[in-house]
C-alpha cells in the first residue's frame, strides 16, 4: 500500500464520518429523513459528503434547483414559488428549521439550509 492510497482511504473515512454524523441529527424525525433520503438519489452521495464537509455548526448547505424545491414541498409541506426570494420554514413534524435564500448576483449560488440539530 502506498503513502497516497493510505490518503485517500483516511480521507474517505473522515468524509464517511461528516456524513454519518449529518445523518445521525436527521435520523429521530421521518420528514427530514425523507427529505435526505430523496436528495440523495437526486444529487448523489458525493452532493451529501460534500454539504456534510462544508456543513457549518449548525446548518447544513445544499444545492437548490427544481428537484430540490420539489422536494421541499413534498418532504415539508411549503410550496416554494418560483417568484420567491426568501423563505424561513419549519418541518412540522420535529420543527427544525430551513431557509432558503435566493441570491440575486450569479457570483454566488442559491441555496437552501437545514439546521443541524
Amino acid at each position: 500500500m502506498t503513502k497516497n492510497s493510505s490518503r485517500r482511504r483516511r480521507s474517505n473515512s473522515n468524509n464517511s464520518t461528516a456524513l454519518q454524523q449529518v445523518l445521525d441529527n436527521f435520523v429521530a424525525c421521518g420528514r427530514c429523513s425523507f427529505f435526505l433520503a430523496g436528495y440523495r438519489v437526486l444529487h448523489g452521495v458525493q452532493a451529501l459528503e460534500q454539504a456534510a464537509e462544508n456543513k457549518s455548526d449548525s446548518w447544513l448547505p445544499l444545492m437548490w434547483d427544481h428537484e430540490t424545491r420539489h422536494l421541499v414541498h413534498k418532504s415539508y409541506g411549503n410550496r416554494i414559488d418560483v417568484e420567491l426570494y426568501y423563505l424561513d420554514g419549519r418541518c412540522p413534524e420535529c420543527q427544525r428549521r430551513f431557509t432558503y435564500e435566493e441570491e440575486p448576483e450569479e457570483e454566488q449560488q442559491t441555496q437552501l439550509q437545514l439546521e443541524l440539530k
